[in-house]
Order: C-alpha cells, then structure tokens, then sequence
C-alpha cells in the first residue's frame, strides 16, 4: 500500500509540476527557495491585475511579496493561507519601473518584500554545456570540412 502511495505521490508532481511539499504541509511558510518554484510554475497561479494588489496590500491581506528576478512579476502571498499554492499565492505582471512604488507600499503597510535572484547553473549543467560547446563547434565543422575536401 505504501508504494502506490508514494507512485501517487510522484504522479502528481511529475503532470501536475506542483511541488509535493506546498500540497502536502498546511500553513508552509514560502521560503525563498519556494519562492522560486513559484516563479517557475507561474502560470498556476492565480494572475491579479495592479490595482487589485495595490488594494489588497493596502487592507493588509497580504503578508509577503516576492519580485521575479526580471522585475516583470510580483508574486503575493496571502495572510489567510489554505495550504493550496494555486489559491495561497498570486501573480501580478508589472513593469520594472514601478518596483520602488510597489516597495514604498509594501514598508509602508508593514509587508515583508523578497528579491529573488536568477539561479546558477551546477557545475554538472556547467559540464554539459561546454561539451556541447565543443562538439558543435569543433568536432561537427571539422567533420564536414573532411568531407568536402574528400570530394
């Protein structure tokens, strides 16, 4: 039985792409590192228009705000939260230019504000790109080189 459990499990988070831990765990606090799972699966998110988050940060009915590393989202996170990233959590497309109104508001209602920075690639995706770096630029030109001059 604990097998089909755990097959479920990665069955959700392999067609889903929602992470298991935000489904499992009520009341999860986002972390930074969450927060970068959102921004990867952003288009589940429920998507809020400007002004609609200005007023919700005004009534205090957001907790935490998280800025793409783009500057071209904000992502809310709600004070009453459910335990369900798609209602926890918003996405409000932005401009970068009002990112300091946005943090103005933000101190000024007491809102907690994260930036978030692109990731680094680990040095095993740092290896396989370079190896393909080289055998596309080295081994596929030398190789037809060869074969045009072979006729």
């Amino acid at each position: 039985m604990h097998n089909y459990t755990m097959l479920f499990k990665n069955a959700l988070i392999a067609f889903f792409l929602i992470p298991y831990k935000v489904l499992a765990y009520k009341n999860l606090k986002m972390s930074i590192d969450d927060s970068k799972l959102a921004i990867k699966n952003k288009y589940y998110l429920t998507e809020v228009p400007y002004n609609k988050l200005i007023k919700k940060m005004e009534n205090h009915e957001i907790s935490t705000i998280y800025f793409s590393p783009n500057y071209d989202n904000v992502f809310a996170e709600d004070i009453t939260k459910i335990g369900n990233p798609i209602i926890d959590y918003s996405v409000t497309p932005i401009s970068p230019l009002i990112t300091s109104n946005l943090v103005e508001k933000s101190v000024k209602n007491n809102i907690e504000t994260v930036f978030t920075q692109i990731e680094k690639p680990s040095q095993v995706q740092q290896f396989v790109v370079e190896s393909l770096s080289v055998f596309v630029n080295y081994l596929v030109p030398f190789f037809l080189f060869s074969l045009f001059i072979s006729f």
